[in-house]
């Protein structure tokens, strides 16, 4: 996901993440969400982990980062 620097700081990428998992949370048998993110990102770790996703391994190059879901 990108969010240009003019609207950086208006939770567009957190009301962008948020509509994601909400219909991924609709999917049936769906169970996990993961995404990649560049461990220089602090901005986007700071979103998704405030978000309900943690860390699940990293590399020099990336973080994992897992959200567990339950469908509807």
């Amino acid at each position: 996901m990108y969010v240009a620097p003019t609207h950086r700081g208006r939770r567009v990428g957190k009301q962008l993440v948020a509509h994601a998992l909400a219909f991924a949370a609709s999917m049936a048998g769906l169970r996990q969400v993961t995404l990649t993110v560049s461990p220089d990102n602090a901005a986007a770790l700071a979103l998704y982990a405030s978000l309900g996703f943690a860390v699940d391994g990293a590399t020099r190059d990336h973080v994992n980062m897992v959200l567990d879901v339950e469908a509807s």
